[in-house]
């Protein structure tokens, strides 16, 4: 699979010469959310390696779902842009289809909803005005978390942010908030190009969507394709990075060995070219391996997990404690990868899982 994932990240020919047997192939994919990805290296496949009738037709269907939800979310940023913009609510793109810009083909990542940061000032406003935009009650809608709002808008989930996210640690974590404050106003933020929609600095989404990445893989596992996004980010835009600035902030949030880790995997098993890879060292190879084999083992989320051996039980008290000691034992073959990040992180999200089910139950 990571052949295929290869050459339609970068263009270029899978270089496989045995038969590929597709079943396991479109498996894989689908647990890694790259099926996007595999069916459009599929098509570009010599005619002896082309997926049988069964398989293409698959690729062919998850494909036009991508497709599907691609217009249906662009339409429906554009709606609430509009709204946002005639409220004079400033706003920001975080991941998603800004994301999906950095690809060969937008249409082929595969996405999920839009998350916007609003900020603290003006994030109920922008909950209540698109509530009202969609017609729906604010009592029939799900409280939010500490980080954001959610709701449903015309069939597409909308986050807002107050913040964008957080880093384990009291100290760090205020200096991230400081950061993204500044990073995410005014003159800092980019547009899409040909639209009003703002978009994060260089050096903030280059932290950013590797904090997120790492945040989720910490808390329950990640599948490669948000590993994608960051590198076809890089590969766009490493050359507007400030170099300084970024090891100073990923030294003082505590990323640092992170950012190596996620690195060597990126120039080691997807292709980003070393030079395009800011502040690479190249010392974290075995680290990647095994960081590699987590990801493929457990999938999207960790939806995979060998841990997982039983369904989520119903109730809110039961399914935390479910999602508690699955994580608990996913802790122990996770931890060599990165000890001190993984302890740190996971104390995080222990005590933040502990504060936001008491905040929000009251």
């Amino acid at each position: 699979m990571l052949s295929l994932v290869r050459s339609a990240l970068w263009g270029i020919p899978a270089g496989i010469q045995e038969p590929i047997e597709w079943d396991p192939v479109i498996e894989a994919a689908s647990r890694q959310t790259l099926l996007g990805l595999v069916a459009s290296a599929a098509g570009k496949l010599p005619q002896k390696q082309q997926p049988e009738e069964a398989a293409k037709t698959r690729l062919q269907r998850a494909l036009f779902r991508i497709i599907s939800s691609h217009n249906l979310l662009n339409s429906r940023l554009a709606e609430v842009a509009s709204i946002l913009n005639s409220n004079n609510i400033e706003y920001v793109l975080l991941k998603g289809e800004g994301l999906a810009l950095n690809y060969p083909d937008p249409t082929i990542r595969q996405c999920g909803d839009i998350d916007l940061y609003i900020g603290p000032n003006n994030c109920l406003k922008a909950f209540r005005l698109l509530i009202a935009e969609s017609g729906q009650e604010e009592e029939e809608v799900p409280l939010e978390n500490a980080k954001h709002y959610h709701l449903n808008y015309k069939g597409v989930v909308i986050e807002l942010h107050k913040i964008a996210d957080t880093i384990p640690g009291i100290r760090a974590d205020r200096r991230y908030q400081q950061w993204t404050l500044k990073q995410l106003s005014g003159n800092n933020l980019r547009k899409i190009a040909g639209t009003t929609i703002n978009l994060p600095p260089y050096n903030f989404d280059a932290i950013y969507i590797l904090n997120h990445i790492w945040h989720h893989f910490v808390a329950g596992g990640i599948g490669l394709r948000q590993v994608c996004d960051w590198v076809l980010y890089l590969h766009k835009f490493h050359k507007e990075i400030n170099l300084r600035e970024l090891e100073s902030d990923l030294k003082s949030f505590g990323m640092w060995n992170v950012w190596q880790i996620f690195g060597e995997l990126a120039v080691r098993h997807l292709g980003l070219p070393e030079n395009e890879l800011p502040l690479y060292t190249g010392t974290s190879r075995m680290k990647a391996d095994a960081l590699l084999e987590v990801i493929l083992r457990e999938g999207n989320f960790g939806y995979h997990a060998h841990v997982k051996s039983s369904p989520r039980p119903k109730g809110r008290i039961a399914g935390k404690l479910y999602t508690l000691n699955a994580n608990a034992k996913r802790f122990f073959y996770i931890v060599s990868i990165a000890p001190y990040d993984v302890i740190r992180g996971w104390i995080s999200f222990f005590i933040n899982g502990i504060l936001n089910f008491f905040r929000f139950n009251g």
